[in-house]
């Protein structure tokens, strides 16, 4: 049998068949031939999450790679209709030559729109939308093979969302973009302690993000503001030097070595901030160019989000448990904000939310180990009411996760009306949506 391994190379598992279908209508085929034939069925994108949620052993495979067209946009409404397999790289790019862009974004575009969507994959800013809050329509292919158009007034338009491939196929997808413009982006450093006591004032930036490393007191603050000024002029030899060479190259080699002699993480971490992230800079870039980065070395991710109001408090309980020596860990931890979100199952569901993410490295896909870390960092933002990224490792029962969601059992219904026979279900949504109670 055929091998899917994810980018990250966390999973891999075996799979009956690949289907690679360009157009609806061979997504419900595949789907209802599966139905017949009493097998399950998961699409995969681009394997960006490292968590198990499109892992499906012994499953019909869906890939979404040549269903990638733009079928519709119209620069004057901002509404473009595109098929949901398009990479959010190339969607930007065909974007920009319509004179429109995303309004806002995370770091990595390489994910699918359908797999970015269906994670709740966002970016940075309390008053900036993730990508399933720039939605204006959609297509849903269901587990009996019907399709269903979603519009604002549908009763699915909520739940559909950031649905973690649960209730069905995400089809096309019609986003409510913006004309493309440009960011004024400016970073600085300062000490932890004086980016925690200044957020009220940093969260007045539409773009706001801090880049923390640990065991160095260190924070990059990351601001854009929307201007009229002219881009930045960099040399492609200047990019290539700093954000490929030094930013992947390097640092993956620095990553390797500290491998064999843990403690030199501290010294690491200080050295790779000190040569990319300690100056102050200041540049102008188009939206895309500036949300994205690029990133090459493997690695592990948890995620979660809290209320922003407790984000000083739990940031100093992190920065008291990595700072008592236990444990040295990889740079950086993340801190990025988001609005309140009305899809069902988004971390941000009614409330603006603080996410905090934190990364373990596998240079050269070695495998590092990271459990205690991941834990330990559980256990804390638990305590403050913390969700969970879908695409990313968490460690929440359902059982903890249904108090956390108003719409879970609504959402659970939901799942057995549009997927009776559970053509969609693997471990990981069977884990979080069984009926049956754990003792």
């Amino acid at each position: 049998m055929p091998v899917y391994r994810n980018w990250s190379g966390s999973f891999q598992f075996k799979y009956q068949k690949l289907h690679q279908p360009t157009s609806e209508s061979e997504i419900v085929a595949v789907v209802r031939q599966a139905t017949n034939s009493r097998q399950k069925v998961k699409v995969v994108g681009s394997g960006h999450s490292c968590s198990q949620i499109a892992k499906a052993d012994d499953a019909i495979l869906i890939s979404l790679k040549n269903y990638n067209r733009i079928l519709e946009a119209d620069p004057s409404s901002g509404l473009v209709k595109a098929q949901s397999g398009i990479i959010l790289r190339d969607l930007c790019k065909q974007l920009k030559h319509h004179g429109l862009a995303l309004q806002n974004m995370g770091t990595i575009d390489e994910q699918t729109l359908a797999g970015a969507i269906a994670t709740g994959t966002h970016g940075t800013g309390i008053t900036q939308p993730a990508i399933d809050q720039q939605i204006h329509a959609y297509t849903l292919v269901t587990g009996t093979g019907e399709v269903i158009e979603v519009d604002q007034n549908h009763e699915l338009y909520e739940a559909g969302k950031v649905a973690l491939g649960a209730l069905g196929i995400l089809s096309t997808i019609t986003l409510k973009c913006v004309a493309n413009f440009k960011l004024e982006v400016n970073t600085f450093s300062t000490s932890l302690q004086q980016a925690v006591k200044k957020l009220p004032e940093h969260l007045q930036s539409p773009y706001f993000r801090l880049w923390w490393f640990p065991h160095t007191n260190k924070v990059q603050v990351w601001q854009a503001n929307e201007t009229t000024k002219p881009a930045s002029i960099e040399s492609k030899w200047a990019y290539w030097y700093k954000n490929i060479l030094l930013g992947n190259y390097v640092t993956e080699l620095g990553l390797w070595f500290t491998s064999f002699l843990p403690t030199s993480i501290r010294s690491f971490n200080r050295w790779v901030f000190n040569q990319l992230f300690s100056q102050p800079q200041s540049n102008v870039r188009y939206a895309y160019d500036a949300f994205v980065i690029p990133i090459r070395t493997k690695q592990l991710v948890m995620e979660y989000a809290i209320p922003i109001g407790q984000a000083e408090s739990a940031i100093k309980k992190m920065e008291a448990f990595i700072e008592s020596g236990s444990q040295v860990v990889h740079f950086p931890i993340e801190i990025r904000f988001a609005p309140s979100n009305e899809a069902w199952m988004s971390m941000s569901y009614e409330r603006t939310s603080c996410y905090i993410g934190i990364i373990t490295y596998h240079p050269y896909g070695k495998k590092i180990p990271h459990e205690p870390y991941f834990r330990q960092i559980h256990h804390i933002l638990a305590d403050f009411d913390a969700r969970p990224h879908w695409a990313k490792i968490h460690y929440f029962s359902a059982e903890a996760l249904e108090q956390k969601y108003a719409k879970w059992n609504d959402f659970k219904r939901l799942r057995s009306q549009l997927d009776p026979e559970g053509m969609f279900e693997n471990e990981y949504l069977k884990k979080l949506f069984s009926t049956e109670k754990k003792t």
